[in-house]
């Protein structure tokens, strides 16, 4: 972010939707969202970018045992409309329309260590194909999480991801691994 600034802007999600269980398909769970995605540049709500979507999902749990689970998924998300300010393209870029929709595939694992420490992985492959300038990519991530509980209203977490990006347009293809951690309150009533 310190070399490109163009990256460092702001995202505001409002998402909204159903979730329903089917206990008789081994649990599999169906999950219809309205997300609307609004960008916007650094310390502003000034957007140069909105998009309203539709999100579809369906995943189905295999417990291994007790302590283990693997979690099989699949995704699809439609852009229903996207607005886009009047910005000049990037040099050697043929379109600069970020409004696409997202076909995805998943597979999660999460395990139990002891009653204070969990982790999960997750693997994705998602196809991306963009309404405008005839740019698909495939993009394949893998995610890593340690989660400790502290106590029942504070859990600490350890993350790492890992990205590559295939496009149709090369300018587009890059390699991202990421390692952070998080800190989590949890309020229950």
């Amino acid at each position: 972010y310190d070399r490109f600034d163009e990256f460092n802007f702001g995202s505001f999600d409002v998402e909204a939707g159903l979730r329903y269980l089917v206990p008789q398909w081994h649990n599999l769970l169906l999950r219809f969202e309205y997300d609307y995605n609004r960008l916007t540049k650094k310390d502003s709500f000034s957007a140069f970018f909105q998009n309203h979507g539709f999100i579809l999902d369906a995943e189905v749990p295999f417990r291994l045992n007790r302590a283990q689970q693997l979690t099989f998924g699949v995704d699809v998300n439609i852009s229903a409309a996207a607005e886009e300010s009047n910005q000049p393209p990037p040099p050697n870029i043929s379109s600069i329309s970020a409004r696409r929709n997202e076909y995805e595939t998943y597979l999660t694992y999460s395990a139990i260590i002891t009653r204070s420490f969990f982790i999960n992985a997750v693997g994705r492959i998602v196809v991306r194909q963009y309404w405008e300038g005839g740019r698909d990519d495939v993009n394949e991530i893998l995610a890593l999480t340690a989660n400790y509980r502290v106590n029942k209203y504070l859990t600490a977490s350890a993350v790492s991801t890992f990205g590559l990006d295939q496009s149709n347009q090369s300018v587009f293809d890059y390699q991202v691994a990421n390692v952070g951690g998080a800190v989590a309150f949890v309020v229950k009533f």
